[in-house]
């Protein structure tokens, strides 16, 4: 990902959270500001149809900024599935706690499916669940198949704290 294209996510992504949080729409008994940033290199992930030939690592370059213990915003790069280059950004809801592990939703855009809209960018929503110990962490979601536009899967993505 070059870095403009990173750029412009993240100013999207803080623009976003800032309005929501002038509106009203955080509600978080915590400061506000950045609790701590995260970079990581794309995806892994396992799809379901095995048959397709589908590229499951899906290297590339994201971002994803801690607002609170329940949200953050992600946004980013990577090859996909289908080896044409995707573009994310993504509000994360993770409320619940099982021990270390953090549950939620993330809901966000994304391009870089032909058959999705052309490439174009499309709304989604899926389960998260996430990790992080010290330095290091992983996020997982599960991709859901969506007729034979987009591939389902269950993808991993590791990630490095650098703030």
């Amino acid at each position: 990902m070059n870095v403009r294209t990173l750029s412009i996510l993240l100013a999207a992504a803080c623009q976003i959270t800032s309005y929501s949080a002038q509106a009203g729409y955080i509600n978080t008994l915590e400061e506000p500001g950045i609790k701590s940033i995260w970079v990581n290199a794309g995806f892994h992930s396992y799809h379901f149809n095995r048959n397709k030939g589908l590229k499951e690592n899906n290297y590339g370059l994201g971002v994803q900024v801690v607002l609170s213990q329940t949200r953050s915003v992600m946004a980013g790069e990577f090859r996909n599935s289908v080896d044409a280059c995707s573009r994310y950004l993504a509000w994360v809801w993770q409320p619940y706690n099982i021990g270390p592990v953090k549950l939620g939703l993330l809901a966000g855009g994304m391009d870089g499916y032909p058959k999705m809209r052309d490439g174009g960018w499309f709304p989604f929503v899926m389960p998260v669940a996430s990790f992080e110990y010290k330095a290091v962490g992983m996020n997982f979601t599960v991709i859901p198949n969506y007729k034979d536009r987009l591939d389902g899967a269950v993808a991993m993505q590791f990630k490095l704290r650098v703030w």
